[in-house]
C-alpha cells in the first residue's frame, strides 16, 4: 500500500462538467496536488473514506491511501479551479441558460466533508456553511 498525504486539497461539489467529457458530477469529487501533478481521480463516498484522528483517510484504489490533513486550500480552489470555470464561463456559459449548474463548488470544511458523508456529525462549533464559495448552509 502506497500513502500519500498531498500538499493541497480540496472536495468539490460539481452539478455539471465543463471541463470533462462526462455531463454530470458523480459525487464530491477529491482534487489534490502531489509534487506539483493534480490528481482529480477519486470520487469520496461513506465506503471508501473514514475520518481518525483529525484527518480523512481515503482508500483511493490501486493499492493507494490518501491521507488529508488539516482544512482544504480555499485560495488554492480559486487560483486553479474556480479561475478556469471562470475563463469558461465568460466565454462559453453565458451563452447558457443552465450556467449556474457548471460553477464548482468547494466543501468548506473537513467538518462539512465528514457530515456530508455520515462519518461525524458536525458539532455545534462548526461552521455550517457547506461551500466556501456559496452562502449554502446545511
Amino acid at each position: 500500500m502506497t500513502i500519500y498525504t498531498p500538499d493541497k486539497w480540496v472536495v468539490l461539489h460539481i452539478d455539471r462538467y465543463f471541463d470533462k467529457n462526462i455531463e454530470y458530477g458523480i459525487g464530491p469529487e477529491l482534487r489534490y496536488e502531489i509534487d506539483g501533478t493534480i490528481f482529480r481521480d477519486v470520487i469520496l463516498s461513506k465506503e471508501n473514506t473514514c475520518y481518525d484522528d483529525d484527518k480523512l483517510i481515503v482508500n483511493a484504489g490501486g493499492g493507494r491511501k490518501i491521507i488529508l490533513e488539516g482544512e482544504p486550500k480555499h485560495d488554492w480552489f480559486i487560483s486553479v479551479f474556480y479561475s478556469k470555470w471562470k475563463k469558461w464561463d465568460e466565454l462559453v456559459g453565458k451563452h447558457n441558460e443552465d450556467r449556474s449548474d457548471y460553477e464548482p463548488c468547494s466543501f468548506n470544511t473537513m467538518a462539512i466533508i465528514c457530515d456530508f458523508l455520515k462519518l461525524k456529525k458536525l458539532d455545534k462549533n462548526d461552521s455550517n456553511i457547506m461551500f466556501y464559495n456559496k452562502k449554502y448552509t446545511t
